[in-house]
């Protein structure tokens, strides 16, 4: 999944950043969404409409839940941050 190696090189860039900071993700050459960091602790996704997906724990997780979403799969309650 070509996702992740994209990602990847993204979260590597910036992983010394307190700061928030926006990233977009994609699948291939399309843009399926973008995740916002807040501090260290919580990754907020939302889809290429702005929509919040929700918060998860792990840039990973809220990357696995756009792509889960851009393909047409619900996200469960367990699947987000508590």
């Amino acid at each position: 999944m070509s996702l992740s190696t994209r990602r990847g090189r993204a979260m590597s860039a910036r992983s010394s950043d307190k700061s928030s900071t926006a990233m977009s993700v994609y699948d291939g050459r399309c843009c399926i969404g973008f995740i916002i960091t807040h501090g260290r602790t919580s990754y907020e996704s939302f889809d290429v409409d702005q929509h919040s997906i929700g918060l998860f724990s792990n840039e990973r997780d809220a990357a696995a839940a756009l792509w889960r979403i851009s393909r047409g799969q619900v996200l469960t309650n367990q699947e987000k941050a508590p």
